[in-house]
């Protein structure tokens, strides 16, 4: 096979490539083509390309070193190892840098039993003990699993395919008890968490290819993914609002989404009411808290006083009326109830935010603290959580009212939520670090309610040893009382001390005093010594239990049930937790197919816009904005529900996922301080004084640094993105700097984003020479060329324009103004300008043309040289000036004073429409647009787009090459093409990403004609002989997963098969063997048996009665086992049968090719009757020509040439899109030279036209004697005669020009069609063919070629279902549908028009009643219900209840009129429905009167 070879050749060469630098990859790269240069047919990747995208891995990751040996893995090398990259960043992120992060923002949970409700009012006076529980340390392990003895081993992911098992790791958590600053900690194992697959967890991580085969997986592994109960998982990208970004989704709300440090997100708003009063919202695990947004401010002022709030949040603010706003709302502050500035200050303290602030579920809900020390909770967890100071909360809060009151005055514009210029990326990290989070507050809320009840369960068992006590202090007391209160003045005995009692007015006797103080003793030292003993022991056993650690090891077990909701998470790709803040529930984890390996790499490239947008009935979210180009492919997008919302990611597009724990924003204040911006880097003191004339913001990651004027923009905007590109300073270019001056939407500001989950693309800086990652919210607001060409009409039409008005300025009062064109067209064409301008200048007087000083100006610009490879010379269209003075008036002229034609290159250049700019970037690849699959498409710009999309879609359902470890995959279905080949005719990135290991097609011989009609409507006709000797043919596989836990149930089973093997034996004549000797002795099936419909498939035993269950095979079709395997998984077994079975293309099969041309084989030919050319060739495909031009796929007819020259040549084609040939060098052959019988029918038919129009330029043009005894006519034209078909045809009288004359063709066509010539083909790809059925020449010239053919995965075998009986609906009694439940075919209501269009009455009669729900029913003739003969009696008068109709003596009789019913057949389905109208009280009668009586025939 071809891809043998391939495999085997790519093996040869990466055995020497063992280089870790650029120039070490090109040299060896440019050693290997040259070596291999004579063998080789592929394309040659310049080396420029290679530099080019190593440029691109190299900015993105500068300390990686580029070790081809570790990354390029087969056919697949670094750049297609780019397009998964962010995926594993992502994962890789979070088990390095996310999960130990997240221990700082989980807040910590208090416990002490004498705080209540009441004591937290007066916690500030009374201190009362209380133990602390907090979460320290989170730890992932790489996957491990325990054999037979039970030692530990590494996992890897085939082992876990085999024993449909999850490929995960073990998760531990510390957790620590603080009491006293002593500190318990004990680590809990809180389960398993799915690993992804060459992760830096993972165990193939650092493996080499040859390791990687050993470990059954692909050569070409790239990782990525999840192995789920072992099947594959994708995490797919969702869209998400962009995070650590102030939003103005509504005109009165700014939204930010704040992303933490272990990349959890908490939402923030501030919105205000109709009557301007300001509140700030907080979503804490979907809990929402309001706070007026005046005590934030208030409380976060890092200077008590008003003016510094109110000049904070004017600056930069120009409009005076907003001004006057922001200082009415600061004085509303400060006057309300007269009370001073100072006292509002310390009102608006912690303790009242936290008085003031309530949570109704979440971890808050169960705080019992001081108010101080909750609002310093709210204020760390909840308010801006991303952000550690107060300070720089201070100055977000400001900007976030800031930009509420420039959107209250529409001086800037609410964000469009469907724009991708709001937008960032919701990934693999994100959702499981919002989910551990959640879990592991959950757990921790858990944890301090049983906690707390085991401490109260054994504190009310201590006061029961205290009750004795209580009840003898009690009585003593109740005794004395009962003394003491016989006398009156007695009644009530104060406990104070006795230095009180001189203040008493009453003065007694000096005896009851006496008495009084006797008594007040006696009860004073009872009551303190028994409070002692009482309180005392209390007190003691609760410091016990704070310091009793087993009840705390104990209740840490609530942290063991962590992973259950990630692993749900995984197997439904559902959110089963209340408390995340996603408005998608469900479909964040899909199976990744593996159909074929392109579609498995795409699942990484997907980017979902959310299921929730599936069921809304808005166009809006489907729309592809501008903002998208070259982040979203415009092509790659399936058709019908999901259009639009289901996108894919382009070449270059990048989502940034590395994390680490550098401070971003503390290095780029140290650069701005290195460049002379002044800076504050103490973050605690807030930003340094702001003068006048600073007024743009420099915002990092949503926070105010510094404050820069205007003289200063331009220049920090330079050195930033400067050090940016260059990755100096620690500044990495990944970062997202946005400049925003003078625009009408945006506040002024420098924009910074540093946060992970955004997306950027490369581009390429004009002025700094290097590359820069921008982002969509950046791209509307610069200029992008697409390639050089555009740089050079830009120079081209801004020289033009600055020479206008010196030429304008320069002419005689008294000659006529003429147009650039028409003096370019004096000049250049000396005699032979074009009749129209020349009629309209000789017949006017008035006219004068002379060569005068104007005109030879103009030549000389026109000679200059225009196409300087200088980047650097272009200018904005801000900078040049005009004068009114220069405008020339052509309203009088067809051609416009503004287009320039440069024959030369090829270029026409309109000032008015290629308008002098600032081009400050270029697109680094003109296909750098369509996604990786996209630009696997040849020719894609020569087709209707529609087509290119369906391509799409058919490339992921081609039967190919799925993976080169086809034993090591167990997909329910594998289809593998047995002869595949590599196309002929490919795209450059074909080859530059490697996809020749998994090729999906063939190179076949297509022929466009109409061949007996079987090939009507996209219907195709093979060559029978063709798919004898194998073209088209697959392997199907199809995995049988046995899991004998869920066959058997519950019991002691394991596979085996004990029946005694026998011989056969005789009964009737007929053999019979038993069908144990199917299985062998482990219950399965032997390598490469055959398995047939009811074959038995397994065995298995049941250990207490030694009996034997044998089930057997329920699916159609013959299949052949191609691989057994039987894993145990804990105490259960399973064992995989993987099937395979042969098939040939059959009619009914879907076939397409590259160009979105899909159709089914209506009829395989023989090869007898099958047309054929005069060389011997028979077509392998017959193609209706009615295909092509309501498609208007012309790719296709242009891979028809490319693919025959390819053949013919041996040398692969390139098709990339929006390439341009150059033209074919001569052949020395006049023939092939002049494009054959084109060029030969064109050059007749131009003489004609010239000869018949010769009077007309006779008048115009004196014709020299020289010119009559020329015998050839040579022609100067221009490739673009879609734009000058008049202008083109220019005669040349002149010898000298004939040798560079030129034919009109299109040059990508008449590259490819002289290579035909040449080999004595027709220029068209036309040949002569004869019929195979009459044996003479058809009486047309047939299109024929090679054309790259694709079989489909849809077969009429799978999808062909037939029945006469089988089961039906319980509730309709109607048919199933599905083939797997042996349903039938479902004729809707367009078939039974098309039936009755026919007149087939009975067919109706026929499927719509008796093959679907006959039923037969009694109904009363007399009322016409259906429902009232309940009652039935049979002969002897026995009632027998029921509707159903059986035996030949019963017989019903109706409840209400008590009437012999009668028999009718209807559909069942009225009975149903009668049943559900009969419980709204509305009922159907019957009108069953004959035929007679309705039409008065009796």
């Amino acid at each position: 096979m071809i891809t043998n070879k391939h495999i085997i050749k790519r093996e040869d060469e990466e055995k020497n490539i063992k280089r870790y630098s650029n120039n070490d990859i090109l040299n060896n790269y440019n050693k290997n083509m040259e070596q291999n240069s004579l063998k080789n047919i592929n394309l040659k990747i310049t080396d420029e390309e290679i530099k080019l995208h190593l440029k691109i891995i190299e900015s993105l990751y500068p300390n990686f070193k580029l070790q081809i040996g570790k990354l390029i893995n087969g056919s697949y090398n670094i750049f297609t190892k780019f397009l998964v990259q962010s995926h594993l960043d992502d994962f890789n992120s979070f088990i390095n840098v996310y999960i130990k992060n997240m221990p700082e923002s989980i807040p910590a949970i208090e416990f002490s039993p004498q705080m209540n409700n009441y004591s937290v009012l007066n916690a500030y006076r009374n201190s009362s003990k209380y133990v602390k529980f907090y979460v320290s340390d989170i730890e992932i392990r790489n996957p491990l699993i325990k054999n037979e003895k039970g030692e530990l081993r590494n996992d890897y992911p085939y082992l876990c395919k085999l024993s449909s098992r999850n490929y995960e790791g073990e998760i531990f958590i510390k957790i620590n008890k603080q009491y006293n600053d002593e500190i318990t900690s004990t680590v809990v194992s809180a389960g398993h968490i799915p690993i992804m697959v060459l992760s830096d967890l993972c165990n193939l991580s650092n493996l080499s290819k040859k390791e990687l085969i050993k470990k059954g997986e692909d050569e070409n592994l790239l990782g990525g993914f999840f192995i789920i109960s072992g099947h594959l998982k994708v995490i797919r990208y969702v869209i998400y609002p962009k995070y650590n970004t102030l939003l103005l989704n509504e005109e009165n709300k700014v939204h930010i989404n704040c992303l933490l440090n272990d990349n959890t997100v908490f939402i923030n708003f501030l919105t205000y009411s109709k009557y301007n009063f300001y509140s700030y919202g907080v979503k804490f695990q979907n809990s929402v808290i309001t706070i007026p947004f005046h005590i934030l401010i208030v409380l976060l002022s890092p200077i008590k006083k008003k003016n510094y709030i109110f000049n904070k949040i004017k600056i930069g603010i120009k409009n005076e009326n907003a001004i006057k706003y922001i200082e009415q709302f600061i004085n509303s502050i400060f006057i309300k109830n007269d009370i001073n500035e100072k006292e509002i200050f310390e009102e608006c303290n912690l303790s009242y935010l936290g008085r003031n602030s309530y949570f109704r579920r979440g971890i808050f809900r169960i705080y019992q603290v001081s108010h101080e020390k909750k609002g310093k909770y709210i204020l760390k967890y909840c308010v801006l959580p991303h952000i550690q100071n107060n300070t720089e909360k201070f100055e977000t809060l400001c900007l976030m009212f800031k930009k509420l009151v420039l959107s209250k005055f529409k001086l800037i514009n609410c964000a469009n939520k469907d724009s991708l210029e709001y937008h960032a990326v919701t990934t693999c990290s994100h959702l499981l670090a919002n989910l551990l989070k959640d879990q592991i507050m959950t757990a921790l809320s858990r944890f301090h309610y049983q906690y707390s009840r085991s401490f109260y369960k054994l504190l009310e068992k201590k006061y029961d040893i205290f009750k004795i006590s209580v009840k003898q202090i009690y009585l003593r007391y109740k005794e004395m009382i009962l003394n003491e209160i016989k006398e009156d003045h007695l009644n009530q005995i104060p406990l104070e001390d006795t230095s009180k009692d001189k203040n008493l007015n009453d003065q007694g006797d000096s005896n009851v005093l006496r008495y009084k103080n006797e008594s007040k003793r006696k009860l004073r030292s009872i009551f303190i010594d028994e409070k002692e003993k009482l309180f005392t022991t209390v007190e003691s056993y609760i410091e016990e239990l704070f310091n009793d650690n087993t009840m705390f090891i104990e209740k840490v077990k609530a942290f063991s049930t962590i992973s259950l909701a990630i692993i749900y998470f995984f197997k439904t790709g559902n959110i089963s937790s209340d408390n995340l803040h996603y408005q998608q529930k469900s479909g964040w984890v899909i199976s990744a197919d593996e159909i074929n390996n392109l579609r498995l790499l795409t699942n990484f490239r997907a980017i979902h816009r959310g299921c929730f947008f599936q069921d809304v009935k808005v166009l809006t979210p489907r729309k592809l904005l501008g903002e998208s180009w070259g982040f979203i492919c415009p092509v790659h997008t399936p058709d019908g529900s999901p259009c639009g919302l289901l996108n894919h990611l382009s070449q270059f597009c990048y989502i940034h996922n590395l994390a680490s724990n550098e401070s971003h924003k503390l290095n780029i204040k140290l650069y701005l301080k290195k460049i002379g911006i002044n800076v504050n880097l103490d973050e605690t003191s807030g930003i340094q004084v702001v003068f006048e004339d600073e007024n743009i913001p420099i915002i990092v990651d949503s926070i105010p640094i510094t404050y820069i004027g205007y003289k200063d923009f331009k220049r920090t905007v330079y050195k930033l993105k400067y050090a940016k590109n260059h990755n100096l300073y620690n500044l990495k270019s990944y970062f997202e700097i946005n400049a925003y001056l003078n625009e009408s939407s945006m506040m002024d500001c420098i924009l910074i984003n540093t946060f992970p989950g955004r997306i950027i693309r490369p581009l390429f800086n004009l002025k700094m020479k290097s590359i820069e990652f921008i982002s969509p919210s950046y791209q509307p607001y610069v200029s992008i060329a697409i390639n050089y060409e555009d740089i050079k009409k830009n120079n081209i039409a801004r020289k033009l324009l600055k020479k206008r008005e010196e030429i304008v300025n320069s002419k005689k009062k008294d000659e006529q103004k003429f147009t650039l064109k028409q003096q370019y067209l004096f000049h250049m064409n000396d005699k032979s300008v074009s009749s129209k301008i020349k009629n309209k200048l000789t017949n006017s007087s008035n006219y004068m043309l002379k060569k005068s000083n104007i005109n030879k100006k103009v030549l000389k610009m026109l000679t200059e040289n225009c196409y300087t490879k200088n980047t650097d010379s272009y200018i904005s269209s801000s900078e040049y000036e005009t004068s009114s003075n220069s405008c020339i008036d052509s309203e009088d002229n067809n051609i416009s004073s503004t287009t320039y034609i440069d024959s030369d290159e090829n270029i026409n250049v309109d000032i008015y429409e290629q308008m002098p700019q600032k081009f400050e970037y270029m697109e680094l690849k003109e296909t750098s647009f369509l996604s990786f699959l996209a630009s696997l498409t040849p020719f894609s710009d020569h087709n209707q787009s529609p087509r290119n999309i369906y391509q799409c879609q058919m490339l992921k359902q081609t039967m190919g090459i799925q993976s080169l470890n086809m034993l090591y995959t167990f997909t329910n279905k594998i289809y593998r093409m047995i002869t595949p080949q590599l196309p002929l005719v490919v795209t450059r990135d074909y080859e530059f990403y490697g996809v020749d290991n998994y090729p999906s097609g063939t190179n076949a011989v297509v022929a466009i004609l109409s061949y007996t009609g079987y090939d009507m409507e996209d219907a195709l006709i093979l060559n029978k002989g063709s798919v004898d000797r194998g073209i088209f043919q697959t392997h199907i596989y199809k995995t049988e997963l046995i899991d004998l836990q869920k066959v058997a149930g519950s019991g002691d089973f394991v596979f085996g098969n004990n029946i005694k093997y026998t011989n056969s034996y005789k009964n009737n004549n007929n053999n019979y063997e038993h069908i144990g000797k199917m299985l062998n002795n482990d219950g399965l099936p032997s390598i490469q048996q055959k398995i047939k419909e009811s074959s038995p498939l397994y065995s298995y035993i049941n250990k207490k009665n030694e009996l034997t269950t044998y089930e057997s095979f329920k699916r159609h079709g013959e299949y052949y086992v191609d691989f057994v395997s039987l894993a145990k998984n804990n105490s259960n077994q399973i064992a995989i049968v993987k099937l395979r079975s042969t098939r040939k293309p059959q009619v009914g099969d879907k076939f397409a090719s590259r160009h979105g041309q899909k159709g089914v084989v209506s009829m395989l030919f023989p090869h007898e009757d099958m047309p054929f050319s005069e060389s011997g060739i028979v077509p392998d495909v017959i193609f209706n020509p009615h295909g092509i031009p309501s498609r208007m796929t012309i790719g296709m007819l242009i891979e028809s040439i490319c693919g025959k020259a390819a053949s013919v040549y041996g040398k692969r084609i390139d098709a990339t899109p929006f390439r341009k040939y150059t033209k074919q060098k001569s052949f020395n052959n006049q023939w092939i030279d002049n494009c054959g019988i084109k060029g030969y029918l064109q050059e007749r038919n131009e003489k004609k036209n010239i000869f018949t129009e010769k009077e007309g330029y006779e008048n115009i043009y004196t014709i020299q004697d020289n010119h009559k005894k020329e015998k050839k006519i040579s022609f100067h034209t221009t490739s673009n005669e879609n734009q000058n078909n008049s202008d083109n045809l220019n005669y040349q009288p002149n010898k000298k020009n004939k040798k560079n004359s030129a034919i009109t063709y299109d040059d990508k066509i008449d590259y490819f069609a002289k290579l035909l010539l040449n080999r004595g083909y027709d220029y068209y790809g036309t040949e002569l063919l004869y019929s195979g059925i009459y044996g003479v020449p058809l009486q047309a010239h047939i299109f024929i070629g090679v054309i790259y053919y694709q079989r489909l995965r849809h077969m009429a075998y799978d999808k062909a279902q037939v029945r006469r009986l089988g089961p039906v609906c319980n509730l309709t009694h109607q048919p199933l549908k599905g083939k797997r439940k042996h349903g039938g075919i479902r004729l809707g209501e367009m078939e039974r028009d098309g039936i009755i269009s026919h007149g087939c009455s009975f067919v109706i009669n026929e499927r719509f009643l008796m093959s679907s729900d006959g039923h037969e029913c009694f109904v009363c003739p007399k009322c016409g219900l259906i429902l009232s003969p309940i009652l039935q009696f049979n002969v002897s008068g026995k009632i027998m209840k029921g509707r159903s109709i059986g035996g030949k003596n019963k017989m019903a009789v109706c409840k209400s009129c008590n009437v012999s019913c009668k028999i009718i057949y209807i559909p069942y389905v009225i009975r149903y429905l009668l049943n559900e109208l009969i419980c709204l009280n509305v009922t159907i009668r019957l009108n069953i009167k004959s035929v007679e009586d309705m039409f008065n025939l009796k």
